[in-house]
């Protein structure tokens, strides 16, 4: 089965239990004249924070309305805030004409009632647990600290499940392990998240004291939160965007190398993830790997070659020397000098320190040498997948790592580029 068949199978199996479980939970739905002024409220709330998102930079946005959904939850029937979030979310798809866009509005509707309903269900299942009645959404029903743990199930169970899902789709669309997805998910938003829910806990806390002065109150420290959390991303952005240019520039020495690093930088991320690395690490092989050719800005390895291995006790190519002494007077690109050093390293099959022979300079040398056996210069010198990977096998146990080289089969075989090797 292709990956684009289970993704569809798996969107569409989505939709199929967010729609079960809206009519479900809608069974029990009543409004009384308080409960429409309080539905009107969350669900213009709910409307405003969506359009208050951001794009994240592994596809799929996140805005500030969980905080509002949060709250809901904490002072609505289930029932009434999953029709105000419904509401919300179609009233901003009109606005934006999106209803047709991603296959409609059925799917961000889907993933919404499943995180509503069955977040809330776990915090009311605790909430009976630890106060031996039902939770009913009345005025003083939630104290901070006697629910300290229905709180903490509900935010916990509703980050799990919304960011879960998101990263489910995310994997199957890049074709990468859902559990290394799913926790370099949990690393990027989670503080976004916490942050959220504090303000959302603090709403509902304060909504029978202020009522419906709590929008001005808590919408500017929602659009803060956002605010900063964007920042941050355009830091990260612009990082990213910095050392692609570092890596164009060492490439137009060499036109025939042109996409190299590219290439071998998104090798080196799968390969990373299907080997479980994740966080500020898979972060850290994807900044060597784009720049682990550097050092050939300006260098003729012909004329140094002599000069510069002299200096180098393991004999390291002069533009891996040249590179690392670059990347290390660059101080959030430090941490990556010492793999691009060492990435031309042979793997000798000893157990050495990972200052010694880093596990992401491992990676890079396999990723790199692949592509220059499936993206020779000369086409007759261009080898298919099969014959590269034979190739490297050929060579694992002393020159390649053979764990990398099982983590690049696995990779190729999933993606259908590989024949099964025996």
């Amino acid at each position: 089965m292709s990956d684009i068949s289970r993704g569809l199978i798996v969107r569409i199996f989505i939709i199929l239990v967010g729609c079960g479980l809206f009519s479900y939970f809608m069974r029990d739905i009543s409004f009384e004249y308080s409960d429409i002024l309080q539905f009107i409220f969350f669900a213009a709330l709910v409307c405003m924070a969506e359009f208050f998102d951001i794009t994240l930079p592994q596809g799929g946005s996140i805005s500030v309305s969980p905080a509002i959904i949060l709250a809901a939850l904490l002072l609505l029937p289930l029932s009434n805030i999953l029709v105000a979030a419904v509401v919300g979310i179609i009233i901003t798809a009109l606005i934006r004409r999106k209803m047709v866009e991603m296959g409609g509005i059925l799917f961000p509707i889907a993933v919404t009632s499943i995180t509503i309903c069955l977040s809330g269900t776990i915090f009311y299942l605790l909430f009976y647990l630890t106060r031996g009645r039902p939770y009913q959404a009345a005025p003083g029903e939630l104290g901070l600290f006697r629910d300290f743990l229905p709180l903490i199930a509900l935010c916990l169970s509703y980050f799990l499940i919304d960011v879960g899902l998101d990263q489910l789709l995310h994997s199957l669309k890049r074709r990468t392990l859902f559990l290394s997805a799913f926790i370099g998910g949990t690393r990027l938003l989670g503080p976004i998240y916490a942050a959220l829910f504090s303000v959302g806990i603090l709403m509902a806390l304060l909504f029978w004291e202020i009522h419906y002065w709590i929008a001005p109150l808590f919408f500017i420290p929602l659009l803060v939160t956002r605010h900063s959390f964007k920042l941050y991303l355009d830091i990260r952005r612009a990082y990213y965007n910095t050392i692609r240019a570092l890596a164009s520039a060492a490439e137009t020495q060499y036109p025939q190398n042109c996409g190299h690093a590219q290439r071998v930088a998104s090798y080196a991320i799968n390969i990373a993830r299907e080997m479980g690395i994740h966080g500020r690490k898979l972060e850290l092989v994807g900044y060597a790997a784009l720049l682990h050719d550097l050092g050939k800005i300006g260098v003729d390895e012909d004329s140094l070659d002599s000069v510069l291995e002299t200096t180098s006790q393991d004999g390291e190519p002069p533009h891996a020397v040249v590179g690392a002494e670059i990347l290390e007077q660059v101080e959030f690109l430090r941490n990556a000098s010492n793999i691009v050093r060492k990435h031309h390293r042979a793997f000798d099959g000893e157990r050495r320190s990972e200052a010694d022979h880093p596990i992401a300079a491992r990676i890079i040398n396999v990723a790199s040498y692949y592509d220059k056996l499936t993206h020779a210069e000369k086409p007759e010198k261009r080898l298919t997948p099969n014959q590269a990977v034979t190739r490297i096998r050929k060579q694992q146990g002393f020159r390649f790592d053979p764990k990398v080289v099982r983590a690049l089969t696995n990779i190729l075989q999933r993606r259908g580029k590989l024949l099964s090797f025996a």
